[in-house]
């Protein structure tokens, strides 16, 4: 049976990729073109890569269909990030590693997530929220004026999805002495929903001068906008209490006011230390293109939010 279902679940992605390759393909001009065949990739990349299951769904027997499981996670990203972000028509790019980010702006982030599960369906709401301020302060030479720039960046997002265990594949014949599971064993689960997003992107200048006096004034602003999702995780239990996963989504896809793409990959290892605790370490990629408005109302932002990351995962 799980031979059958994995068959089928390449099949129906085989055909998914090929339809969109061709209408990625057709004439749309040179930039839309190029834009399309971009987005096309990393769906491609997404599907494929990021079918998968942590530790968490390993661990879970199917066979407990009629009984509800929860899973709380929480945890910290080690991440810099790059890219050139859009204020009030004016784009400036950055690069800024995670001691940069450190050492320049007073940093706070939270993360969490809730899952639950019953049987081979699961229910997730994740959400996160990243705040930074920096206040930054030099000399223009002409016109001679002292120069202060606050910065405030604040983005926000909310998800809610359904996710489904697919099928698990038995690698090898040995069996864990207490739940008599075959290991090493592949999984595969597919998740798609939707995602609230709020982006804040503001620089208060203030310019102070002999020549100039004192003038003042803000670039930017910011946005709100809601998205689909689609993704997937696959995970490979090489013990009862070691797994190794991949997770990856895609959405956006420049529907109404939702983002022109954003996609999210994470690799690492998972490792079970009691029922009620396991704990994940790996590397974690976000990447987002928006973009909204024209001339000096134009605001944006296109970047990747890369780096190292942990968490502990609580099981009910």
């Amino acid at each position: 049976m799980d031979g059958i279902c994995c068959t089928k679940v390449w099949n129906m992605l085989y055909k998914s990729v090929g339809k969109f390759l061709y209408f990625a393909g057709q004439p749309r001009g040179r930039e839309g073109g190029m834009k399309t065949q971009k987005k096309a990739a990393i769906v491609i990349f997404a599907l494929l890569m990021a079918l998968i299951s942590t530790s968490a769904y390993a661990q879970e027997a199917a066979s407990d269909a009629d009984e509800w499981k929860f899973k709380f996670t929480t945890g910290f990203a080690f991440v810099g990030m790059e890219g050139d972000a859009t204020l009030s028509g004016v784009t400036g790019e950055f690069d800024l590693s995670f001691s940069d980010l450190l050492d320049n702006f007073d940093v706070f982030g939270l993360n969490a997530s809730l899952e639950a599960w019953k049987g081979d369906w699961g229910y997730f709401v994740n959400g996160a929220f990243t705040d930074l301020n920096g206040d930054f302060d030099f000399k223009l030479i002409e016109p001679e004026a002292d120069a202060d720039i606050a910065v405030d960046i604040r983005q926000t997002s909310l998800e809610l999805g359904l996710i489904h265990r697919l099928c698990t594949v038995p690698l090898g014949t040995a069996r864990d002495a207490s739940s008599g599971k075959r290991t090493p064993a592949l999984m595969f689960a597919l998740l798609g929903g939707g995602r609230y997003a709020y982006l804040k992107q503001e620089l208060d200048i203030t310019l102070a001068g002999p020549e100039i006096g004192r003038k003042s004034g803000t670039l930017g602003g910011s946005e709100d906008w809601v998205e689909p999702f689609v993704g997937g995780r696959i995970g490979l239990a090489l013990t009862e209490k070691l797994t190794l996963v991949t997770s990856g989504d895609v959405g956006g896809f420049g529907i109404g006011t939702a983002s022109d793409l954003t996609w999210k990959f994470f690799a690492g290892v998972d490792y079970r230390f009691l029922e009620w605790l396991s704990a994940t370490a790996g590397y974690s990629i976000y990447d987002i293109d928006y973009e909204r408005g024209s001339g000096d109302s134009k605001f944006g932002l296109d970047a990747r939010i890369e780096g190292p990351a942990v968490a502990l995962s609580f099981y009910f």
